[in-house]
């Protein structure tokens, strides 16, 4: 790579006024508000997880039919799916089938084929993690302690205390859901994290290769440059890491925001000064036009910002080389509206609001790296603000995002 590249920066990309030291706020925003759990934790009553387990499968097997119909008169209320046996073998055929959210196993048809029922289970596949409940009417200490050494959950005596049976099904049924759903969380959050922490990232790649194979046909003026663009870039790594560790908290993928009034141009120019060596390296040309009166709107900083950063880098990926980028800001009477435009020769999307969807990636179409989760993270931060986001691609061989955020 030659000077000219470096030279050339501040020609093809808008850049920032200043060097670096892009600002920040000081009290970064919680992703998610309260822990998942603790909003339901205070209310007692009965039915209070019913929404949450209707539906999930349980199994049960017992010798004894009435003791069955007991127990589907018993959780009748909780619409759950149950299904239910007299015999072992036949028990055994079902959860080597299917997955159920819990089992319960009668160990007074016999102790020894009860315990290679539950052993065969849990070298299952299928239902090994699935928690088991065993059903007694031997109360014997010896053979309670050899059950939890199999692994049940805990024991129900017969005959059943409607209670008992009832508050042990629903509390191990309601733990597993929350379980379930808070991992499902934790990995989300996870991959959303690492998703934007490879733009930054990938923007000090590509200046360090700048750096790398022409640091000694450079000046110092440019390598300052280089060094100041970098910093910046560390700077909004470093802002979404502390917000991360000390402010993310999980709520059905919503977002808690922190607004203060924000300029959407100067957001904008931050991002493009810190992806502009990504830019460079396709030759790109960002055209900006800022047509909106309104200076500043109610807004999260950092969470506006995450937007833009996936709109400028998922334009850069997908944009031919020597191709032009152009970003509009306007408003009307209610939002704010950025819109950004590039070329887009890929094959054609049918249905582009699923490009919104989690995970949803048409990387194998274009033969390019995504984990899907870029425009996603993106519509969830707009809609949070009471914006909307989309995607046009009317006109032939072009591809457009425009996002509103209310005034």
């Amino acid at each position: 790579m030659d000077t000219n590249f470096a030279r050339n920066i501040s020609k093809n990309v808008l850049s920032s006024k200043g060097c670096g030291d892009c600002s920040s706020p000081k009290n970064l925003p919680p992703f998610f508000n309260k822990n998942f759990h603790e909003k339901y934790s205070k209310n007692k009553t009965k039915n209070n997880f019913s929404k949450y387990i209707k539906g999930m499968k349980v199994l049960a097997v017992d010798s004894e039919r009435r003791n069955l119909d007991t127990l589907l008169k018993i959780l009748a209320n909780e619409k759950l799916n149950i299904s239910v046996f007299t015999d072992l073998t036949e028990a055994f055929k079902a959860v080597q089938k299917e997955r159920f959210d819990l089992i319960l196993v009668d160990i007074d048809i016999s102790e020894t084929d009860s315990f290679d029922f539950i052993q065969n289970i849990k070298d299952s596949s299928t239902n090994s993690s699935s928690p088991i409940l065993f059903m007694s009417s031997n109360t014997d200490s010896a053979l309670i302690a050899e059950s939890y050494n199999y692994g049940c959950s805990g024991i129900i005596t017969k005959p059943f205390d409607k209670n008992v049976l009832y508050s042990q099904v629903v509390n191990i049924l309601k733990t597993k859901y929350f379980n379930e759903v808070e991992n499902k969380m934790s990995e989300a959050y996870i991959a959303m994290l690492t998703h934007d922490f490879k733009s930054p990232i990938n923007s000090m790649y590509s200046a360090l290769s700048v750096l790398n194979k022409s640091y000694d046909t450079l000046d110092e003026l440019y390598k300052k440059e280089i060094w100041c663009d970098m910093f910046g870039s560390v700077k909004y790594l470093k802002d979404l890491l502390d917000n991360s560790l000390k402010k993310f908290k999980y709520k059905n993928d919503e977002i808690v925001l922190n607004k203060e009034p924000v300029s959407l141009k100067n957001i904008l120019e931050e991002v493009v000064e810190e992806c502009k060596y990504t830019i460079l390296e396709k030759n790109l040309t960002v055209k900006i036009c800022n047509r909106a009166k309104t200076k500043n709107v109610p807004a999260d900083r950092l969470e506006v910002k995450r937007v833009i950063h996936n709109l400028i880098s998922n334009a850069a990926a997908h944009t031919p080389k020597n191709s032009v980028i152009e970003i509009d800001i306007s408003e009307n009477k209610k939002y704010m509206v950025f819109s950004i435009k590039n070329p887009y020769y890929g094959n054609t999307i049918e249905q582009p609001e699923t490009l919104f969807n989690k995970f949803v990636s048409h990387a194998m179409k274009t033969k390019t790296v995504s984990s899907g989760l870029g425009l996603y993270i993106a519509k969830t931060i707009v809609d949070a603000h009471g914006g909307s986001i989309s995607a046009d691609i009317r006109t032939q061989g072009f591809i457009r995002f425009v996002f509103t955020i209310p005034k």
